[in-house]
């Protein structure tokens, strides 16, 4: 017998030995199952999603609007409203701000720079000056990383207290100029007490409300009301018998 058909042969009987003939020539191969491991990575057509720098959790927790919050250990519970990143970028060499930003927080620092939470306020609203550490504030503004372009402050605690910058005998106290937040109904409690060396021009900050001003000691009170009730920016000038007053600028907000 020829060698090709010798191999024939031999050919034929291994595809009857092995079950179903599925080596047989001209077999089709069964493609391989696909498995949902197998799939390349899948992308949000909204794009990635964006995360807070913050230490503290945007858990929603200022939804309902209520109160002073709750954040006794500096950080913000507050959440972020509208879009946009908040990673910034620059524009002819001027920051911008791109996403609206809304959250409770507690003052941690004042001064030179305003720390409220994990967050610095910039900007010219003019409460930004006269934040003392411990005050519970709602803010709102525009969000750069970790800086707030502010467009609104809203004080939530202490609800009564005015703000005194001069001579510490002033309001009974010892020692050099200081910056005092003075707190209750007619200002017999001290909220914060801070030194402020340098200064020459007595300052006070109150709420004129119903005839009277509210949080202000009898003796560092003015002797005349200003023009409308509201919170007031007054311009003091020393003398032997204490401050007298020139309301400066209406401040924003009411009394309340």
């Amino acid at each position: 017998m020829p060698r090709w058909m010798r191999a024939l042969v031999a050919l034929l009987l291994l595809t009857r030995l092995l079950p179903g003939g599925a080596l047989a020539a001209g077999a089709p191969v069964a493609a391989a199952p696909a498995y949902a491991a197998d799939a390349g990575p899948q992308t949000d057509a909204a794009g990635p999603a964006l995360h807070d720098d913050d230490d503290g959790g945007d858990d929603g927790g200022d939804d309902g609007g209520g109160g002073g919050g709750h954040d006794d250990d500096g950080s913000d519970d507050g959440h972020e409203n509208g879009s946009g990143s908040d990673d910034g970028h620059e524009d002819d060499g001027h920051e911008t701000y791109d996403r609206q930003y809304s959250f409770y927080g507690q003052v941690r620092w004042s001064g030179e720079r305003t720390i409220v939470g994990n967050r610095e306020l910039v900007g010219d609203d003019p409460w930004i000056a006269y934040l003392a550490p411990g005050m519970r504030l709602e803010v709102k503004g525009k969000a750069q990383g970790s800086r707030i372009l502010v467009t609104e402050i809203e004080i939530k605690y202490p609800t009564a207290w005015a703000y005194y910058l001069g001579p510490a005998q002033v309001i009974g106290l010892e020692g050099g100029w200081i910056r005092a937040w003075l707190s209750g109904p007619v200002g017999r409690g001290l909220f914060k007490l801070l030194p402020a060396a340098g200064e020459t021009t007595p300052v006070l900050v109150a709420c004129f409300e119903r005839g009277s001003w509210r949080s202000v000691p009898l003796g560092l009170r003015p002797d005349a009301p200003p023009p409308t009730d509201g919170w007031w920016r007054l311009s003091g000038r020393l003398s032997d018998s204490g401050v007298s007053w020139t309301p400066a600028a209406r401040l924003p907000g009411d009394c309340e």
